[in-house]
């Protein structure tokens, strides 16, 4: 979309687009529109990415953060970590942890506690 605003195309040239993208994976998308931006003369890495707030908190321990796993083929384990009320959160590290930071507008951290715990 943010390549479509650049060009300023209609929407329903827009709608098109986002058609397009259910008949390629995930990672398929990304390779294609990274080449589209790239012949255009256009700067993916600034086009491609949300802009992030500059604080959060923690939300490592929050009950809402889910993860799934999935293995491809016969390779590595690799992990997904999601909030499991819809905000989109922020990874970063601090040596070789990783901390996940919700964004400002998350106002229901809940503390997770194992089950025989409390």
């Amino acid at each position: 979309m943010a390549w479509a605003r650049s060009r300023q195309l209609p929407k329903n040239e827009r709608a098109a687009l986002l058609l397009g993208l259910e008949t390629m994976a995930p990672a398929e998308q990304v390779r294609h529109w990274h080449r589209v931006c790239l012949q255009d003369g256009l700067k993916p890495w600034q086009i491609l990415c949300l802009p992030a707030p500059m604080s959060g908190k923690d939300c490592t321990m929050c009950q809402h953060l889910t993860t799934r796993h999935e293995s491809i083929g016969k390779g590595r384990v690799q992990y997904q970590w999601a909030c499991g009320l819809g905000y989109l959160i922020l990874e970063t590290g601090r040596g070789t942890e990783r901390i996940w930071i919700a964004p400002p507008e998350c106002k229901s951290f809940e503390r997770w506690y194992p089950s025989d715990w409390r």
